[in-house]
């Protein structure tokens, strides 16, 4: 069965040949359906009872010469085929370019057999056509494209197989295949793949359910694993249980396998022998990842037993850079990691970590970011006798690392008077410069050690100045050889000397012979003189020639207008040149009270959410 329209084409421009349009659609062979009673219920469709729908366009048209109002000649023509959605202007949905037999003046082709015709250009809009002969521009006006009889079998679209949807069972039905709305109904597949699968290609969620539910161990949407798993004391939106499976299981390749949200309590939590275990087994993962808001916590761990850990890592490989715990912080007054011990008495941790690897940190901390008074590792401690960082170990106790042109490997600060920036009981090697603004040596007084130290300075100098010194007793000439150690030349040079004669005068004393071979002379003076003698010189060995220390100096840009003692030169401590790298230290004994970070309640004794055996 077809369906044939007649279009008259009307032309503004030169004689382009006028076209009597024909278009032909073929059909369905299959009538419109009625609705009807419902067929037996079948479990598949016979796919020989579907017919196919044509996927072409019929066209035929009649080419006229608008001169002689005669058919065009008979040959093969150029021509080209749009469809629009509009009448005039516009872009084409759909061009088709092929060559057409004409024979007295008659022209047949199928419209989609050189280019395919998308489906989703005839979704019920209005459309038309448009036609090109040759390199004539196209004919006007456009042909308008109306409904062909087939398109009445889109009626059947609310139908099943053109039965209406009243005609089947109702989910009242006690079908175990449908859904029962008098009681609990089930589902048994046998299949390797998922027994049941929704796709949602929109913003929506593929599988959604609501309960209203109050009964403990009720839920939304529940899954059981194997065997059920203990009944959870509370009632939640998803529930999965299992005995020796995983209750709830989330993967993802670039985003989270699980994300949990609350506004007022937790996102996620787990209890059990292992609340809350996370595993990642790509080189930069986390095994668990938390991230905390402007007052919140990232990762929060809570326990109340004495024995308990409220966080505890693990890092069990016996070789390589492994961490138990690892914090960063990208903030410019950020911790990596901080930790509180509360406790009043005991022998009690802030944090305390641990580690077995021959290249292991028990303790790791980094800090980001390259400004700000950043700290990768902060210790507190407000005991009078506590330690706010303490390190032992049989090699290094404490370790530091300065890896820019002006940092500090290990920084001390002294608050006030009364402390030391740095105190060191026992031997003590400087590999290197050591500056000093004063350097003297303290010890308990020799008259008064009880109450008493005795301070003495050291002497200065610009040089890297040694000073030699001892006594002697001329000969019967009046003169002497001072032998100096072996290594005295080697050591030394530009000597200068001094004599002073004790026991009588000795005015004519004078160095007769300069330091050579490790030894000089003294004579001009008389028999059995006692003499005192003073040499000084100037290191020359490896380091000091490689290491001399400049007398005058410019201070650094960075360091230029800032004080080593500024209260000494009249000028506020902020101009101090270590102002910025010294602490806020507030009156509770730290940078921050403990109290004042944010820490979620932990967990009471009348918990809601516990597992039960």
């Amino acid at each position: 069965m077809s369906a044939i329209y007649t279009i008259y084409s009307m032309w503004q421009r030169r004689a382009i040949p006028k076209l009597v349009i024909l278009v032909a659609a073929l059909l369905l062979t299959r009538p419109v359906a009625s609705a009807q009673a419902a067929p037996p219920l079948q479990e598949s469709v016979n796919a020989a009872e579907v017919s196919a729908v044509s996927t072409v366009l019929h066209f035929q048209g009649l080419l006229i010469d608008p001169g002689t109002n005669e058919p065009k000649p008979d040959g093969v023509y150029a021509m080209q085929f749009r469809i629009y959605n509009v009448a005039t202007d516009g872009t084409a949905l759909w061009t088709e370019s092929k060559n057409v037999t004409v024979n007295n003046g008659t022209l047949s082709t199928s419209l989609g057999d050189t280019t395919a015709l998308d489906p989703a250009i005839f979704n019920g809009q209005d459309l038309w056509l448009g036609v090109k002969v040759g390199a004539d521009g196209e004919m006007t006006p456009r042909h308008p494209l109306t409904t062909v009889p087939y398109a009445f079998y889109a009626t059947n679209a609310d139908k099943l197989d053109g039965y209406q949807a009243s005609s089947f069972y109702t989910r009242s039905a006690s079908d175990s295949r449908y859904v029962n709305t008098a009681g609990p109904d089930s589902m048994t597949a046998k299949s390797t793949s998922p027994s049941f699968t929704v796709a949602n290609t929109d913003q929506g969620s593929a599988i959604g359910g609501t309960t209203s539910t109050t009964t403990i161990g009720g839920a939304d949407v529940y899954g059981v694993a194997g065997t059920a798993g203990p009944t959870i004391s509370n009632f939640s939106g998803l529930l999965g249980t299992s005995t020796d499976g995983a209750g709830v299981v989330g993967s993802s390749i670039d985003s989270y396998g699980s994300y949990g949200y609350s506004k007022n309590s937790s996102g996620m939590r787990g209890e059990g022998y292992t609340g809350v275990f996370g595993l990642a087994t790509n080189s930069g993962g986390y095994g668990v990842y938390g991230h905390g808001g402007s007052t919140t916590s990232g990762v929060y761990g809570y326990t109340n037993y004495s024995s308990g850990d409220g966080v505890y890592g693990n890092a069990a490989a016996t070789t390589g850079a492994a961490w138990g715990v690892r914090g960063t912080s990208a903030s410019t007054s950020g911790r990596g990691v901080t930790g509180f011990a509360t406790a009043a008495t005991g022998t009690t941790y802030g944090v305390y970590g641990s580690s077995s690897s021959s290249s292991g940190r028990g303790v790791y901390g980094s800090t980001s970011s390259s400004t700000g008074t950043t700290y990768a590792v902060y210790g507190d401690a407000t005991s009078p006798s506590g330690r706010g960082v303490y390190g032992q170990s049989p090699y290094i106790g404490v370790y530091g690392y300065a890896s820019g042109s002006s940092g500090y490997s290990v920084y001390g600060y002294s608050g006030n008077s009364g402390t030391y920036a740095g105190y060191f009981n026992g031997k003590t090697h400087v590999n290197g410069t050591f500056t000093a603004s004063s350097k003297l040596f303290k010890i308990d007084h020799p008259l008064d050690p009880e109450n008493k130290y005795l301070n003495h300075t050291s002497v200065e100098s610009p040089d890297m100045l040694n000073l030699y010194t001892g006594v002697t007793v001329l000969d019967g000439n009046g003169s002497a050889w001072v032998q100096m150690p072996d290594w005295f030349e080697a050591l030394n040079r530009d000597f200068t000397y001094q004599l002073t004669p004790i026991g009588g005068p000795g005015p004519n004393l004078y160095i007769a012979t300069e330091v050579q071979n490790n030894r000089f002379q003294i004579a001009g003076g008389t028999a059995n003189l006692k003499v005192s003698w003073q040499v000084t010189g100037i290191r020359h060995d490896a380091y000091a020639e490689a290491h001399r220390t400049p007398v005058e100096e410019d201070k650094p840009p960075e360091e230029q207008g800032s004080y080593l003692h500024p209260i000494e030169w009249g000028q506020p401590e902020s101009r101090g040149v270590d102002f910025s790298v010294e602490p806020v230290v507030e009156e509770q004994g730290g940078i921050q009270a403990a109290g004042e970070f944010y820490k979620p309640a932990g967990p009471s004794e009348n918990a809601t959410i516990s597992a039960i055996d």
